[in-house]
């Protein structure tokens, strides 16, 4: 099982920022700038390494959320990424699956400057998530930068948390989700800002099967 790499979890910058936009190279380190080969050479170490040192993203989407645009869902067919094919997800209309160091990144629209829209941004991996490890980790990390960390959601499927640093306060979850005999994983790329965002994440998470 795998524990999901959310890196390191900074907020500052970010409730500056209006809503998730793409840095230079792959999307993953604080400074989104560690390459894809960086990423894959991580991955090449084996799980036991890999998966046990996975941390939070910084966080992205919409300031508040208070009023949060209407977005329109369609089914996602993922199989443009050939692991991934036969498998389908709820998306906003227009979005895009890519291959992403092993695993698989699904993502709305992204915004320029100071405009404001909508954050969707998934991953799935076909490794079943660690929850335990997941909440250990995670704990360790806001415990470390003397954040406060709430798990809102426990189940053998879910974990659900949210992390607050000061004036700032994100959300994030990690599933397994199942379709047939498969279980696959699926959380935000990065911690979330804003309700409407998080909980459209959760929703679409669990609409990801296999034909």
């Amino acid at each position: 099982m795998t524990t999901p790499r959310l890196l390191p979890f900074l907020f500052g910058a970010l409730l500056l920022v209006g809503c998730s936009k793409k840095s230079e190279g792959s999307s993953g380190s604080e400074s989104k700038d560690e390459s894809k080969d960086e990423k894959k050479a991580k991955k090449s170490k084996g799980d036991d390494d890999d998966d046990d040192n996975k941390k939070t993203k910084k966080p992205k989407g919409s300031d508040k959320g208070e009023k949060a645009e209407k977005v329109e869902m369609a089914d996602l067919d993922l199989s443009s990424v050939a692991a991934w094919k036969g498998w389908t997800i709820s998306a906003p209309a227009g979005a895009k699956a890519a291959e992403d160091a092993g695993d698989l990144e699904v993502t709305g629209k992204s915004c320029s400057g100071e405009a404001k829209c909508p954050y969707f941004d998934l991953t799935l991996s076909q490794k079943k998530p660690d929850l335990a490890a997941t909440k250990k980790l995670q704990t360790e990390e806001a415990t470390a930068a003397k954040d406060k960390i709430s798990f809102t959601v426990e189940t053998d499927t879910e974990l659900e948390w949210t992390r607050e640093s000061g004036d700032a306060k994100t959300s994030n979850f990690v599933y397994v989700v199942k379709s047939g005999t498969d279980e696959i994983g699926c959380w935000p790329s990065s911690s979330v800002i804003a309700d409407a965002d998080f909980a459209r994440m959760k929703a679409a998470c669990k609409t990801a099967a296999k034909k």
